[in-house]
């Protein structure tokens, strides 16, 4: 019988960056033997990227990500929705997609243990149909978390804001990262305007 291979974390190297990924669906599922060595293997390609590029920003990329203020973090606009949802998991019992689940809390935080030895650290995801930017503060990590899942007009799901958003926006666009000589520059663009709807330094070099 062939094994099937786990789906475990890679990492890719670029310019000023350390690209990792993450099958956050298999792992909100995993039993602890298989998440338990996941989470290890994250450690060592997180150590092994500081040891190779310790200057590298590091960019942990999933599907899910570890805040939102969309409809999987418990935040509806319309009541309809919210409905929905309460009904489906009274039938259906709690969705593990959802951030409040045991499930995604043990992936939470997992992945923010993971990261904590590390500075200049992004964590990457989509899930809610919006743009968000939330930034932390100095002592905790990752520094910065994203969600670019606006990609489709009709799946647009409303987005609210709390004292970590930098930005939010129900709109189609996406997130550019650049890695430059003097810091790294994060511009975000909807599909209607040809410059960035937002733009901040994520650091900046003296």
């Amino acid at each position: 019988m062939k094994r099937i291979k786990k789906p475990l974390p890679k990492v890719i190297y670029r310019d000023g960056i350390s690209l990792i990924f993450i099958d956050s669906m298999w792992l909100l599922k995993a039993n602890n033997n298989d998440f338990t060595e996941a989470m290890s293997q994250l450690e060592r390609l997180l150590k092994q990227s500081n040891l190779k590029h310790p200057d590298n920003v590091i960019m942990l990329c999933a599907h899910h990500p570890i805040e939102t203020m969309g409809p999987h973090g418990g935040y509806y606009a319309k009541l309809g929705y919210k409905m929905y949802a309460k009904a489906r998991e009274l039938f259906n019992g709690q969705d593990t997609q959802d951030l409040d689940s045991p499930a995604y809390q043990r992936l939470i935080n997992s992945v923010k243990l993971a990261l904590a030895p590390y500075k200049k650290t992004i964590f990457a995801a989509g899930h809610d149909h919006s743009l968000q930017l939330f930034k932390y503060t100095d002592n905790e990590t990752p520094q910065y978390s994203l969600v670019s899942g606006a990609a489709n007009k009709k799946k647009l799901t409303d987005v609210g804001i709390n004292e970590n958003s930098q930005f939010a926006s129900s709109v189609e666009g996406i997130f550019e990262i650049d890695v430059l000589d003097n810091g790294v520059l994060l511009s975000i663009y909807d599909i209607y305007d040809s410059a960035p709807i937002h733009q901040q330094w994520l650091w900046k070099n003296k």
